[in-house]
């Protein structure tokens, strides 16, 4: 049974080194002119042109069970406004937000195809988390730099993208805990954590959780070894990525379904019973 958290506010569930590298980021005096400059050149309508154009919008008349997960996870994190819900052809196990004024949430076929029901809410819930806590204008100017689409762009945000793509990627963690709180079952959320690195469809044999998070926890206590170890190389690597290694992923929602945190979060909710709270 999974409950609605009403009033719930990002801040009750972000992880803390998100809030640090945001406000790490918040001060550097060049952001402004930076974003300005993306919302110049990155209009919403250029944004979701393709998207919106290429996609099937998931509605009460299009897939309506997957739209009512969709609802009941908007409902769950609180948001006021529900965004568009899209499915992408693709065979890959993979979701994304974009949009800054009007985000929209889109998923590939292949995630609808690999995981439980369970393990999607935690994929749609790690999106509308992303919605929830305001991420968006950031992550957009994130994929910029690392990808080059926007030369001047890249150039001008050089001096400040290790930080804000260090921003990036730990803002993945805030996003998992709104998936987490959207599934409420810390062994779905990291069973799809696992499908994300690698899923054998019609095996006879499913994901072995125990197998999986023992290897994310080891992941953990070696990886600042590791880190030191490979020093530059390490850094190049990172630099690169708009996620954290999915085995620290795992890692952490692990040890936060035990905390006092997200225990407190959810005493705090309502039953929800299919469309109806009670």
């Amino acid at each position: 049974m999974r409950k609605v958290i009403f009033d719930l506010n990002s801040r009750d569930y972000e992880h803390p080194a998100d809030k640090i590298a945001l406000d790490k980021l918040s001060k550097l005096s060049i952001l402004p002119e930076i974003t300005k400059k993306l919302v110049e050149i990155v209009s919403e309508k250029r944004i979701l042109f393709i998207t919106e154009g290429s996609n099937i919008e998931i509605s009460e008349n299009q897939y309506p069970k997957l739209y009512n997960i969709f609802l009941e996870c908007c409902k769950i994190l609180d948001l006021k406004k529900i965004p568009k819900f899209y499915l992408e052809a693709g065979r890959e196990i993979n979701a994304y937000t974009i949009g800054v004024e009007n985000p929209i949430v889109c998923v590939n076929e292949g995630a609808f195809e690999a995981l439980t029901e369970d393990e999607l809410r935690f994929i749609i819930g790690h999106e509308l988390g992303h919605i929830k806590s305001e991420h968006c204008l950031y992550h957009t100017l994130a994929r910029i730099i690392t990808t080059g689409v926007e030369a001047k762009v890249s150039k001008l945000a050089f001096p400040i993208a290790e930080t804000l793509l260090a921003w990036d990627r730990k803002s993945e963690y805030s996003a998992d805990r709104a998936g987490l709180l959207c599934c409420q079952n810390p062994e779905a959320s990291i069973c799809a954590l696992g499908k994300l690195g690698g899923c054998v469809r019609h095996y006879k044999e499913n994901l072995n959780y125990d197998a999986y998070i023992k290897q994310a926890l080891e992941f953990k206590e070696q990886q600042g070894a590791l880190v030191n170890k490979l020093k530059a190389t390490a850094f190049y690597v990172m630099y690169e990525m708009n996620h954290p290694l999915t085995m620290l992923r795992a890692a952490e929602i692990y040890e936060w379904k035990d905390s006092v945190q997200y225990n407190q979060i959810l005493s705090k909710g309502t039953i929800l019973i299919g469309e109806e709270i009670k």
